[in-house]
């Protein structure tokens, strides 16, 4: 077992994790939380957590903070409420539903949605295109401001992501109630 030396530094009030073997250190910053939603196979959290969790962020699978059967209305506002930032859903029927993109929107949550065409594919395919996307959606969302929407494509080719536009009428109103 490796023992870590913790040293706190003047200059700084982040924590310092020192490797006594390798003298190799890291900061203890806070981490941007990630939620994939229920539509999400529980793997993927795992796959995300195992590459990309030391780059700074958390990865969750929404049940572990809400129930799986929750309105995305209802979640979107606990994920917020639990301090996250990104949202990667792949409710295959996002896009009849506006009014639950907005809610992700409101929430001042950055979505990235992977389509109807994701998910009937096989977990090895998932796999390669949520680790392949990845950095792409870490960038996005790193310069996009808060309550913003993208569509994430099918391809594992370098294509831009759409932004996912919302209507704002009469449509989209009734449809939430």
């Amino acid at each position: 077992m490796v023992r870590r030396k913790v040293e706190r530094r003047r200059s700084s009030s982040a924590l310092r994790t020192v490797n006594p073997i390798s003298g190799t250190s890291s900061s203890r910053l806070k981490k941007t939380r990630v939620a994939l939603d229920a539509c999400v196979p529980e793997r993927m959290v795992s796959l995300l957590k195992a590459g990309f969790a030391d780059q700074g962020y958390e990865f969750f699978w929404e049940p572990e903070f809400a129930s799986p059967k929750a309105t995305d209305e209802f979640w979107a506002d606990a994920f917020r409420r639990f301090g996250g930032e990104i949202v990667i859903s792949a409710d295959k029927m996002i896009a009849c539903r506006p009014h639950q993109i907005r809610a992700f929107e409101e929430n001042g949550l950055k979505s990235f949605f992977l389509g109807s065409r994701w998910q009937p594919t096989n977990m090895r395919y998932k796999a390669a295109h949520l680790t392949y996307w990845w950095p792409m959606i870490a960038t996005t969302a790193r310069s996009s401001p808060p309550g913003r929407s993208f569509w994430v494509p099918i391809e594992l080719a370098d294509r831009p992501m759409k932004r996912a536009e919302v209507p704002h009428d009469a449509a989209v109103e009734r449809a939430a109630q």
